[in-house]
C-alpha cells in the first residue's frame, strides 16, 4: 500500500502538469491575438455572409496575396500619434498561414488551401464551361489598420460570376481577440 501511495503522488502530479499544459495551448489556440485572429474573423465573416454560396462546396482557398506590403499593426509615432505603420508585412508567414488552414479546416470540415484564383485555374479546380468554383474561394484584397485595435479589410469570396460579394469588414481588437465590428456590402454579381 506504501508503495502504490508513493506512486500516487508524482503521478498525480505529472497529470497535473500535463492538464495546466494542455489547457494553456488550448486557450493560446482559442484566444489568438495575432495574425491569424484577425484572418479567421475575417474569413468567417466571409463564410456567414449569403451562406448560399457555401452549398455544395467542396473544398474552401484562402488567398493571403493581395495582402499590401505594409499590412503591420498602425504603431505609436514620436508625437504618441497612431500614424506610422508597424512592420512590412509583404506575405502571410506560413506559421500563420498554416494556423487559418488548421482552424478553417476544423471548423467547415472540408478541404482548405491556400490558393488564388490563377492556382485554382492551374489546377484545373475552375469549370471554364460554368464559370464556377466546385468550392469557395476567400480572398483578403485590402487591409488597413485604423488604429492599435481596429483594422479595415476588403474581402471578397467566389463560387462563380453570378455567385460572389465584396465586402468591407471592420474589426475592432477586444481583449485577446478580434471581432467583427461592422460590415457593409461593396458589391454582389
Amino acid at each position: 500500500m506504501e508503495k502504490l501511495s508513493a506512486l500516487r503522488k508524482p503521478v498525480l502530479s505529472g497529470l497535473c502538469f500535463l492538464g495546466m499544459a494542455l489547457t494553456g495551448c488550448a486557450q493560446a489556440a482559442e484566444s489568438d491575438n495575432g495574425e491569424a485572429g484577425l484572418y479567421i474573423e475575417v474569413f468567417e465573416t466571409l463564410m456567414a455572409e449569403d451562406p448560399g454560396l457555401n452549398d455544395g462546396a467542396e473544398y474552401m482557398a484562402l488567398d493571403f496575396s493581395e495582402l499590401p506590403e505594409t499590412a503591420g499593426p498602425m504603431q505609436p509615432g514620436e508625437n504618441g500619434d497612431l500614424d506610422e505603420p508597424g512592420g512590412e508585412a509583404e506575405t502571410v508567414s506560413e506559421e500563420t498561414a498554416q494556423a487559418v488552414i488548421e482552424y478553417m479546416g476544423d471548423e467547415y470540415g472540408m478541404d482548405i488551401m491556400q490558393a488564388d484564383f490563377e492556382e485554382l485555374k492551374a489546377r484545373g479546380l475552375f469549370n471554364e464551361e460554368t464559370l464556377s468554383l466546385e468550392g469557395v474561394l476567400l480572398e483578403i484584397q485590402d487591409l488597413r489598420y485604423t488604429g492599435a485595435e481596429e483594422a479595415v479589410v476588403e474581402a471578397r469570396k467566389y463560387t462563380s460570376g453570378l455567385g460572389a460579394i465584396g465586402l468591407e469588414i471592420t474589426l475592432v481588437k477586444e481583449g485577446d481577440s478580434w471581432e467583427t465590428a461592422d460590415v457593409r456590402m461593396l458589391w454582389i454579381s
